[in-house]
């Protein structure tokens, strides 16, 4: 009778072990997945004065605070274009920490000058982008191979994707190959994050004549 008793304990406790370890690995799987969507694009979609909005957008296209200057109807300085540059900076700078923290990201570094803070989760393993864009607003991108287990080509938000990246690729003047264009909007969006990281600021270049 006693030696029933301990071969039904033991049983009991190798189930609840197992039925733990079944838990474990449920909690473990769901940490890896990110509980948000790849991207999240639309926030703050109203950042910037109409000054501001003007002077980032010129200097995105590559031009320096004295050349935009120049090509304003409103005769504007070029300090006083430094300084409302300056403003936008901080405006964007200060925003994508503020999501940053929001999502928890472990921020690796802040290019103020092209509106992109790098940072990664944790959580779900993989580098996040988050990008301002005068269209789109704040852009919350996760690095990603497919979503919800479907491939670009099969996934319901690939159309979003390729907007999304278009906007990044016309607003930041960035050109890709025609090869970079056909690539999966996953890969493509890797193109378009480096070059956009290795892009020359206009700061570093002379006043155009």
């Amino acid at each position: 009778m006693m030696g029933t008793n301990l071969a039904t304990a033991r049983e009991y406790s190798g189930l609840i072990s197992l039925t733990r370890w079944k838990v474990l690995q449920q909690q473990s799987a769901k940490r890896k997945q990110p509980d948000h969507p790849a991207v999240t694009r639309g926030i703050d979609m109203v950042l910037l004065s109409a000054h501001e909005a003007k002077v980032w957008k010129e200097f995105q296209k590559g031009n320096p605070t004295g050349v935009i200057a120049e090509m304003s109807e409103e005769g504007w300085t070029p300090a006083y274009v430094s300084r409302v540059l300056n403003r936008a900076r901080k405006k964007i700078s200060d925003a994508l920490v503020n999501h940053a923290n929001s999502h928890r990201l472990d921020v690796e570094s802040v290019l103020d000058y092209k509106g992109l803070l790098i940072g990664f989760d944790y959580q779900a393993n993989t580098q996040v982008y988050i990008l301002y864009t005068e269209k789109l607003g704040i852009i919350v991108w996760y690095k990603h191979d497919s979503y919800a287990g479907e491939p670009c080509p099969r996934c319901p938000k690939e159309k979003d994707c390729m907007e999304t990246l278009d906007v990044i690729t016309d607003e930041y003047s960035l050109e890709l190959r025609p090869q970079e264009k056909e690539l999966p909007m996953t890969e493509r969006s890797i193109v378009i994050f480096n070059k956009l990281t290795a892009k020359e600021s206009p700061r570093y270049q002379r006043n155009r004549e």
